[in-house]
């Protein structure tokens, strides 16, 4: 779209004709190369052995994930895979999940039906796992910067993103931060998007392996359930005291990637220039 926009390909309608309408005809050329251009990517999957380029994505990607299972391997790289694709605007959750969902609750059920008889819980790896002790706050476990925008922003942007982020990420839905802040292609902000939960997922793991925390129970306690809550009832106390943990832990590893930006914002508010601000922030 840009691309032809800025050669000035575009329907020109005489001055009289009102802007709003006007503008309305400057998608046309680039909507036809846009079409023209899927139409031959839509050829080119056509004349392989994919077909399609669902089919494609299906098997490079999802067949792996498939096969290797709910391991913490496999988890670590079903976590990448989501935050690098939320990275550049895409819902990586809902693109990866349909592969790993299945398979989380089957071993959910599995974990409910040793509670109910009171067996030993066979996985550690269930989709209360994942929703619950991953994503805090959402995708990224961005819970921890949504409380450094609330209680420790200087700029008046964050200050106000804090304030409207903070209840949504209560619920684990964290979209304010990643298009408002944005996290979507900041080179900032993605380090610790694709880290902190990656870290987390590491960490859960060993403290349920080694039974400091009780694994999930097989509940199926929504998503959105506020962490410390969701907690406490997949893994009772300890789940909820290693969720506070946890919310730390988010914090001090978005800290120092928060203060730069943070500092950064606050000097463009007053007044410096982009060079000037980005000094300061560093």
């Amino acid at each position: 779209m840009a691309f032809v926009l800025r050669r000035g390909w575009k329907i020109t309608l005489p001055e009289s004709v009102p802007s709003n309408v006007a503008r309305s005809f400057d998608a046309l050329i680039p909507g036809l190369f846009i079409i023209l251009i899927f139409m031959l990517i839509r050829m080119g999957f056509g004349s392989t052995g994919y077909e399609t380029a669902q089919t494609f994505i299906f098997q490079i990607i999802q067949t792996p994930l498939t096969t290797i299972g709910t391991s913490l391997p496999a988890t670590v790289l079903v976590i990448i895979l989501e935050t690098i694709l939320f990275s550049f605007g895409l819902h990586g959750p809902n693109i990866v999940g349909g592969v790993m969902q299945p398979i989380w609750l089957s071993t959910m059920a599995e974990n409910l039906a040793a509670f109910q008889a009171n067996l030993d819980l066979p996985n550690i790896v269930t989709y209360q796992f994942y929703s619950n002790f991953i994503k805090m706050g959402g995708a990224g476990a961005t819970v921890g910067l949504a409380l450094l925008c609330l209680f420790a922003a200087k700029s008046q942007q964050f200050k106000t993103l804090g304030k409207l982020a903070i209840g949504p990420s209560i619920f684990n839905i964290n979209e304010p931060l990643i298009f408002g802040l944005p996290i979507v292609l900041n080179p900032v902000f993605i380090i610790p998007f694709i880290i902190t939960p990656v870290i987390l997922t590491i960490l859960s793991y060993i403290v349920m392996t080694t039974g400091l925390v009780p694994p999930t129970n097989g509940v199926n306690v929504p998503w959105t359930t506020p962490p410390i809550f969701s907690g406490f009832l997949v893994s009772g106390w300890r789940g909820a005291l290693w969720q506070v943990v946890e919310i730390g832990i988010s914090t001090a590893i978005y800290f120092p990637f928060f203060r730069m930006e943070d500092q950064k914002a606050y000097a463009l508010e007053k007044g410096q220039s982009v060079e000037e601000a980005y000094t300061d922030s560093i």
